[in-house]
């Protein structure tokens, strides 16, 4: 989740408030965040990758213009982008930020979000949500639409279906589908019982590997490579 808008529209503020740590540096100096920053935060059991980046204008500061572009590279590659609107600027600044909104993200899944809403000068639209980082009511609010378009960007995903995060159980369950599929072609062959059992036990180890009943130094090695893991 790409957390996007102009300069001083709040990112950062916002960004601190989700996660309720002081992570990112909020000034009232524009063009602060000169990259983006990322963190985790799980809302409702799901982990959401959340992303402040650079506010987006036009500049002639090279490395503001180098964050400008990460944030737009940010928001291409994003599944939801969170576009935040100054609520306590100018109605003509409002009405370019929200013009700027519809033409220039294209993401399909996105969220406009009118931020300081206790210093709001004109009223949200009905179809973006207003906020302000001491209200809590209304970042929880966010929280859940926020929830909301995720699952309903994923809900071709049935119940039931598992995603998989890590690359060492792909390579697993890679393994234990080629050894699955090296039990049909035995059967197709007519081949004995032992010979079937060889890869059905290959099989069983490569899950094993995944459920913790099996281990090895493989794996072992893996783990401290990953991991700082006190002694």
């Amino acid at each position: 989740v790409v957390i996007a808008g102009k300069p001083n529209s709040g990112k950062s503020s916002l960004f601190n408030s989700l996660l309720k740590t002081e992570r990112a540096i909020v000034s009232e100096i524009s063009g602060t965040t000169r990259d983006y920053l990322e963190e985790n935060l799980i809302i409702e059991g799901i982990l959401f990758n959340l992303t402040d980046t650079a506010g987006l204008r036009s500049t002639a500061d090279i490395i503001e213009h180098e964050g400008i572009k990460r944030s737009f590279s940010k928001i291409n590659e994003a599944d939801l982008v969170v576009y935040l609107v100054d609520s306590s600027n100018s109605k003509s600044e409002i009405e370019h930020s929200v013009d700027f909104f519809n033409e220039q993200i294209k993401s399909i899944n996105k969220l406009l979000v009118f931020t300081k809403k206790d210093l709001a000068v004109i009223n949200s639209p009905d179809t973006s949500i207003a906020v302000s980082i001491t209200d809590n009511e209304s970042l929880s609010k966010l929280k859940n639409e926020m929830v909301r378009k995720v699952k309903e960007k994923e809900s071709d995903l049935k119940s039931g279906k598992i995603v998989i995060t890590n690359i060492r159980h792909r390579i697993c369950l890679e393994k234990t589908i080629e050894s699955l599929n090296n039990v049909i072609t035995s059967i197709d062959k007519n081949m004995s019982g032992e010979f079937l059992s060889i890869d059905l036990r290959n099989a069983l180890n490569h899950l094993g590997e995944i459920t913790g009943m099996v281990t090895n130094d493989d794996i072992l090695t893996y783990v401290f490579s990953k991991f700082c893991i006190g002694k």
